[in-house]
């Protein structure tokens, strides 16, 4: 929760802070303190709950879900959870074409790539305090994803208090309520921002895909250029192993005419030394794919997008589990 409220874009900031009661950019944490006052979620009953696992164990009590169990792993799931309550509660009274309307756009924004959406049955009653498709979507987080889409445009008000219950239960009631409706909205708005997330970085990554083939393309291209570029004969490493091979040949002959003395032996012995000097310091020096800038420059770039798409792999994986 903590960690897709420091990722919302400014009009969903400005949506969750007006539902809470903050000033615009509040930070995380003052927006789980205001939530917690709202909704009645204290610890010691005096302090508002600091974390997020907190508010949303005591918010879902009250909501008539069981104690929550996991700590900060289990806060997506019973986000989920509580969101799943309010939706039913604004499906019950909602009217039918409302209903209908609902549940085909929340199909329309199913963006799971592995899971496919539910089938939509028919809503055919108009009192009904859950469906079919809507119990589906709201199992799974591509789902509560796209329901969270649909419910932009196609929202689903919660019930307002019964004002005829006497004046002690409109206070409580009304209380209520209104933590309940910042719940709601808070939800509903880190479930949107988890369905843009998810194509933005979904977007992101096709397009770091592409220029990662264009790199590696032009990369080959470079390789095989500098392969076939010809060499100055002083610095190709083929000459000094010629030099190299005819010390070698020179010895050879000496000890086959058994002709061989220190006064030939020791200038050959040299001259092949050099000969092998003049190869390393040739391939050291000869230009090629680990002394070209421009290759180097493009290996990197190689790099980087390989651990930008990594770390894009992890992000949609870990929005795709919530």
């Amino acid at each position: 929760m903590v960690r897709i409220l420091r990722q919302l874009n400014p009009e969903e900031m400005r949506q969750v802070a007006l539902a809470c009661g903050v000033r615009s950019g509040a930070v995380a944490e003052e927006i789980i303190r205001a939530l917690a006052r709202l909704c009645g979620a204290y610890t010691w009953g005096i302090f508002p709950a600091g974390t997020d696992d907190m508010l949303l164990d005591q918010a879902g009590r009250k909501l008539g879900l069981p104690p929550m169990v996991g700590g900060p792993s289990a806060v997506p799931a019973r986000e989920k959870a509580i969101l799943g309550r309010l939706v039913r509660q604004g499906w019950e009274p909602a009217p039918l074409v409302r209903k209908q309307a609902v549940l085909q756009a929340a199909l329309s924004a199913w963006d799971s790539n592995v899971l496919p959406p539910p089938t939509l049955e028919d809503v055919d009653d108009d009192n009904a305090f859950c469906h079919p498709t809507l119990e589906a979507l709201l199992q799974q987080s591509a789902g509560v994803r796209a329901v969270a889409a649909a419910l932009e445009n196609i929202p689903l008000p919660l019930p307002v208090p019964d004002a005829a219950n006497g004046p002690i239960r409109i206070t409580m009631t009304a209380r209520t309520a209104q933590g309940n409706q910042a719940l709601y909205t808070t939800l509903l708005t880190l479930w949107r921002a988890r369905h843009r997330l998810l194509r933005e970085k979904r977007t992101r990554r096709t397009h770091l895909e592409r220029q990662l083939r264009q790199t590696e393309t032009q990369l080959a291209a470079r390789r095989k250029n500098l392969a076939a570029t010809p060499r100055p004969w002083e610095l190709n490493p083929i000459s000094g192993l010629s030099v190299t091979a005819g010390a070698a040949v020179s010895v050879g002959v000496h000890l086959a005419l058994a002709a061989a003395s220190p006064v030939v032996l020791i200038p050959a012995v040299a001259v092949g030394a050099a000969g092998l000097i003049w190869s390393g310091t040739a391939a050291a020096l000869s230009p090629g794919p680990s002394t070209d800038e421009r290759y180097n420059r493009m290996q990197t770039q190689v790099h980087t997008l390989r651990t930008q798409i990594l770390s894009l792999d992890r992000d949609i994986l870990e929005l795709e589990m919530e």
